[in-house]
Order: structure tokens, then sequence, then C-alpha cells
């Protein structure tokens, strides 16, 4: 029998190394700071997420919060120029950028907690509005209610 140690995140993910979990950590502590810029979402059951209004942000709040994010992105590829043109394109967006490029990289490349945070960028429309789910911000007459944090 051979003993293993390794080390675990408080969300319950397993590291190999004791560096790879502080990483993990600080990267979730810091989008958990971002995230805080933003208005709280809901929490009443699924009703939210089925389309019972929206959160309206503040516009220049919200872009603070999907640039720093990008920038995350950007440092979690290590210096890769590859997708540069894609990031300062989102960087310098004056709107929500869920539904582009940036969106897949974070889908298909970016660290978990990353992905989780965008969901919120993914779920808000040009005029600043967040749905419950993707399907609200591409049919916004479906959803019923208004704004609800203001």
């Amino acid at each position: 029998m051979k003993h293993v140690t390794m080390f675990e995140a408080p969300d319950g993910r397993k590291f190999n190394t004791e560096k790879e979990c502080l990483t993990y950590e600080t990267t979730v502590m810091t989008i958990n700071q971002i995230m805080a810029w933003l208005p709280a979402r809901p929490d009443n059951g699924s009703r939210f997420v089925n389309g019972e209004g929206y959160i309206q942000h503040n516009k220049a709040v919200f872009l603070r919060a999907q640039r720093a994010l990008v920038h995350l992105l950007d440092a979690s590829l290590a210096g890769d120029s590859t997708y540069e043109r894609h990031i300062s394109a989102a960087l310098a967006s004056e709107i929500p950028v869920g539904l582009c490029f940036i969106g897949r990289l974070i889908d298909d490349m970016g660290p978990a907690p990353l992905r989780t945070a965008w969901n919120r960028i993914l779920c808000t429309n040009s005029r600043f509005r967040e749905y419950g789910q993707l399907y609200y911000v591409l049919h916004p007459e479906a959803a019923e209610g208004g704004c609800i944090n203001l």
C-alpha cells in the first residue's frame, strides 16, 4: 500500500499539491470579491431561474466586473497571445459580452469558478438586465414581472 497526500479546497475540490490548492483558493476568493460588486441573485427557489423578474445592473459596475473576469481569463492563459484580439475587444466593450468568443474560451478553458461567475454575464442583456437563465436574455418578453432589485 502507498500513502497518498492530497489537498482539499473548501468547496471539496481536490488537488495533488498544496500550491495548486492555494492557487485555486486564491482564484475563488478573487472571483467572489468581484462578484460581490453585483447585486445578489435572489434566493427564491426556482422562480427567478424560471423567468420571474430581472436584476437591473448599474452599467459602470457591471462592466467593471465583466472586465475583471476577462482579466482573470487572460491571466489563466499564461501569456498565450493567441486570443489577444478577443480579450482586447471584450475589455473595450461597453455592453455585456457573455455571448461572444470570450464566453466560449471561459467555458472551454477557464477555471471552474470563473465559468460559474461568467454565467451571470451570459444571462445579462444589452440593457444590463440579468435574467435567471439565458433563454430570457434571448426572449425577454417571456419573462414575467419587472425589476426585482430597485
